[in-house]
């Protein structure tokens, strides 16, 4: 169980950012907050095609574009981390049981893709309908 609390506050600045590169038609595979006990922080981790074709920076400019814009109050930068859908946690997300029934779901203690994942709360694990057509 992580030690280090994730507030209600922060699942809903998550979620504004979220809508918010959603409705700029930005592509995420997947999108969650993982807690390292090692590092004892948790990160909003953003699974996004992007970051693999051309690169995490573009994806990191338009988060902090938004976040200076107000869009997601109390996050900043240094909470997110910019991931490419292959990225093993975030690819192996969507193989957990019973994950394509549920919105958003919190794992806790849990293993995937064969890592060890202390604490995490994920709110989706498949491409975002929105810039899947775009």
């Amino acid at each position: 169980m992580a030690e280090t609390v994730l507030v209600d506050r922060d699942i809903e600045a998550g979620r504004k950012l979220l809508a918010a590169l959603d409705e700029g038609g930005i592509p995420l595979d997947a999108a969650y907050w993982l807690y390292r006990l090692e590092s004892g922080r948790w990160k909003l981790v953003l699974a996004s095609p992007l970051a693999a074709s051309a690169g995490a920076l573009g994806l990191y400019q338009h988060v902090q574009e938004l976040l200076g814009g107000g869009v997601a109050p109390g996050l900043t930068l240094g909470d997110i981390s910019v991931v490419s859908p292959r990225d093993p946690v975030a690819s192996g997300l969507h193989r957990l049981p019973g994950v394509d029934r549920v919105a958003e779901f919190r794992l806790t203690d849990g293993v995937v893709n064969g890592l060890s994942v202390d604490d995490a709360y994920v709110y989706r694990t498949r491409p975002n309908p929105v810039a899947a057509t775009t």
